[in-house]
């Protein structure tokens, strides 16, 4: 297979891009004096991801909804180079592709709180051999006594008790809302726990209410026959009954549920079969539930149904919440950006086209700006189509001329004729704006109901 920058991969090496990181699963876990700890606990929002499937879910909506960005170039050369190689692109350890990383990023820093990769390097150190993640567990970082507005990237490595510092320039750093002076993003579930652990004890205590009333057990109970002879051993006839009874009915049950068939069977005395468990009040669950969901459905600032969850039958995006949402994707959109020109721009450098400039275009924002738009021009070519058959009829009535017509229909204080006319052509009967011109008298009523309502837009 060819190396996708026209160098042939080393089947001897292991490595094949200069790299000064190591993965995650190499080193423990080491604090250091000299750098802060991540304030995020990694395995409780691994655990959290587990239990509560709708966490990733709403991760990666945000992500698709965020979109992919383009990279556009004032040269078409180097636009055809970078659309190459953004396509082919490594990352680590078998992804493909810019976007794939931009998005990987993303998805570390809502989860994680920060997302960090490191630019792979080729070794002749011309071009980006792909990307490589960094463990958010395996950061350390602290803010630069000499310059505040720095931020210094160390990694707690193998063998070394002092984490490594990393060169910032050639490592992509996106911290998901920082709090005050922390150089440390914070996860998109951080304010979640208490509430998740909320729902997840009603999940399990519906488990277990299902676990042990879900496959009912049964209580017989058989009173003594009345009337029996004093010499008559009671424990001895009590306990042949009562083994004949179980024999029964655990037959009764088995070839219910084995072959379907249902079986009765008969004992003597005052017999009673009572459901264990079948008095107790079981607790409201639906409601506490998803009260506690719409907490966590709200630190994600996505509707319900876009989570699959569907709580009412006519359930739509309002305005109120496609604005809201808006917001939210052009303030991720805003804080992706920059990763995404850092790596342009080192490219280009490491390629000799260092006087390239980048710039970073996403797509619409949204379905319903395209709808407000197309709904737009179809009102426009309404107005239009309204616009020349009312001057066609000022045609026909002789208020206008050939030429005055073209101008009132173009809007133009001069129109060039193509084809002089003494006479204006027949136009076709609009087609989903009212119905047909020559209405009948037997339509009258209806043509003024829909004129009233607003559904008839014109008539001439």
């Amino acid at each position: 297979m060819k190396w996708p920058f026209g160098r042939k991969i080393n089947r001897q090496s292991t490595i094949n891009a200069v790299v000064q990181s190591r993965p995650d699963y190499y080193q423990p876990y080491r604090d250091s004096l000299y750098y802060l700890p991540p304030p995020n606990d990694p395995i409780i929002l691994e655990s959290l991801r587990r239990a509560l499937p709708i966490l990733n879910a709403a991760t990666d909506q945000l992500v698709r909804l965020t979109g992919n960005v383009k990279i556009v170039w004032d040269s078409q050369r180097v636009q055809d180079e970078w659309d190459v190689w953004a396509q082919n692109c490594r990352v680590a350890p078998l992804g493909k592709g810019f976007n794939r990383w931009l998005n990987g990023q993303q998805e570390r820093a809502l989860i994680g709180g920060t997302g960090a990769s490191e630019i792979l390097i080729d070794p002749a150190g011309r071009d980006i051999a792909g990307f490589q993640y960094l463990s958010a567990r395996s950061l350390r970082m602290r803010v630069d006594e000499n310059d505040p507005t720095q931020v210094v990237i160390a990694q707690q490595q193998t063998y070394n008790p002092v984490p490594v510092q990393l060169d910032p320039d050639f490592i992509v750093l996106n911290a998901h809302a920082p709090r005050d002076d922390s150089p440390y993003g914070r996860s998109l579930f951080t304010d979640i726990p208490f509430v998740a652990e909320l729902l997840l004890e009603m999940i399990h205590a519906q488990k277990q209410n299902w676990e042990r009333m879900g496959a009912r057990s049964y209580a017989v109970n058989v009173e003594v026959p009345p009337g029996l002879s004093p010499g008559v051993d009671v424990g001895s006839l009590m306990n042949n009954l009562l083994s004949q009874i179980k024999t029964s009915f655990t037959e009764a049950m088995a070839s219910r549920k084995r072959r379907g068939v249902i079986k009765d069977f008969f004992g003597a005395g005052n017999i009673k079969i009572s459901t264990i468990g079948a008095d107790g009040t079981e607790l409201e669950f639906q409601i506490p539930w998803r009260s506690a969901m719409e907490q966590i459905i709200a630190a994600t600032h996505l509707p319900s149904w876009m989570l699959g969850l569907h709580w009412a039958t006519t359930e739509r995006l309002s305005d109120e919440q496609a604005q809201t949402l808006e917001a939210v994707l052009n303030d991720y959109r805003d804080e992706y950006t920059p990763s995404a020109l850092k790596v342009a721009t080192l490219w280009a450098m490491v390629r000799g086209y260092g006087s390239a400039i980048p710039v970073a275009e996403w797509p619409e924002t949204s379905l319903r700006d395209q709808l407000n738009a197309a709904r737009a021009q179809a009102m426009q070519a309404q107005a239009e189509s309204i616009r020349e058959r009312t001057g066609m009829a000022l045609w026909r009535s002789g208020v206008f001329d050939q030429e005055e017509y073209a101008e009132y229909v173009t809007g133009e204080e001069t129109v060039e004729i193509a084809t002089p006319m003494l006479e204006p052509p027949a136009l076709p009967s609009p087609v989903g704006f009212g119905g047909s011109e020559s209405a009948s008298v037997g339509n009258l009523s209806a043509r003024e109901s829909e004129q009233k309502s607003g559904r008839l837009t014109y008539g001439v």
